[in-house]
């Protein structure tokens, strides 16, 4: 009863910890999130959503070698959790785009990216969201068409979800292709989404 008290005890501490990093790192205090998060850990090493928490926090302060490294111990003790690989995927995207163009760093971040992606979309076969992501990847890129194929894949597991549509609408626009650009755009503001109209504001401009 003992033994179990006192983890019981120290579980609540790390709990605290825990909260208090997430206030800390909402305020955009991530050294401090990062002290509170590494606390919590401490007292519960084998809770990964502790390490989530610390790598977002590593990732917001720029220090993408540890929080790689905090998102990889994450998934050593919970490798079921699709969480985990879009995070790390989101991480390595959000890496590659501080390298520089034409580094061979970079491209490897980039895949690593999508690797992380594809295990998610396993892990999640029903998530529309882990193509809009590798969407917005692509897009990043420049690779137009790429982003085309997987907002298009989001789609069919929903049609219903307007932010896809316009994204969809933002590829086929950067592409030039003005006849899908616009429906999709109708689309998506037909599901209440506004943006579209702006875009094709702007266009009207031009």
């Amino acid at each position: 009863y003992i033994t179990v008290y006192h983890l019981t005890i120290k579980k609540a501490y790390a709990d605290m910890y825990c909260r208090q990093g997430e206030n800390l790192e909402k305020a955009g205090k991530y050294p401090e999130s990062i002290i509170s998060y590494k606390r919590a850990l401490e007292l519960a090493p084998k809770v990964d959503y502790y390490c989530a928490e610390l790598a977002r926090a590593q990732q917001r302060a720029g220090n993408y070698t540890e929080a790689e490294s905090t998102l990889k111990r994450a998934m050593g003790l919970n490798p079921g959790n699709p969480f985990h690989y879009a995070q790390i995927a989101r991480l390595y995207a959000d890496w590659s785009a501080k390298l520089p163009a034409d580094s061979s760093e970079r491209t490897t971040k980039l895949n690593s990216a999508f690797i992380y992606y594809g295990i998610q979309a396993v892990l999640s076969p029903t998530n529309p969201q882990v193509y809009r992501e590798m969407g917005e990847v692509y897009e990043r890129q420049g690779d137009y068409q790429a982003a085309v194929l997987k907002y298009q894949q989001a789609i069919k597991m929903d049609d219903q979800l307007s932010d896809i549509w316009f994204r969809l609408g933002k590829a086929y626009q950067q592409g030039q292709d003005v006849a899908r650009m616009i429906d999709a755009y109708e689309r998506a503001f037909k599901l209440g989404n506004k943006q579209p109209r702006a875009e094709l504001g702007k266009l009207g401009e031009d």
